[in-house]
């Protein structure tokens, strides 16, 4: 099965062939580009996530209940013990 299939939208006649060199050099950067893309997106997750347990573990140092501490991070999950804790 060839890589490329195209179709002459007028005569309906279609041609199937392989990836010339230009299109193959921009599937690559295609991929090295989603690579980056997701290796960012993780990083600012982790960094995310890395400001939220500073936050709450600051707020638990000043004093602040559970209870508390719930409804001002309604969102965060609090890690299990031994789970890469870091509160």
């Amino acid at each position: 099965m060839a890589d490329v299939l195209e179709v002459n939208a007028i005569t309906g006649e279609s041609v199937e062939r392989g990836f010339n060199n230009a299109e193959k050099a921009q599937r690559a950067q295609d991929r090295k580009d989603q690579e980056l893309a997701q290796e960012a997106k993780e990083a600012q997750e982790a960094a995310d996530r890395a400001a939220s347990d500073a936050a709450y573990a600051h707020a638990k140092s000043l004093g602040f209940t559970d209870d508390m501490l719930r409804i001002m991070f309604p969102n965060y999950v609090i890690p299990k013990p031994g789970k890469n804790a870091t509160v």
